[in-house]
């Protein structure tokens, strides 16, 4: 139980972070947030930048890591 809602948690704090401000551009230092934050989580990073940050994964290129 505890786990879970310890995923809970970490998902609800990865939505409010990434959620982009409306026009506010989402910059190199939100993304770099968002993928230490990813790293934090028992998940796939690259599955959680699609699902909390997809402006970051879409914007992703090999420059940015």
């Amino acid at each position: 139980m505890s786990r879970r809602l310890l995923l809970l948690t970490a998902a609800l704090v990865l939505t409010l972070v990434a959620t982009p401000h409306p026009g506010t551009p989402i910059s190199r230092t939100d993304c770099d947030e968002c993928a230490a934050n990813c790293n934090q989580i028992p998940m796939d990073p690259q599955e959680c930048l699609q699902l909390y940050c997809p402006e970051c994964a879409d914007a992703a290129t090999p420059a940015m890591g």
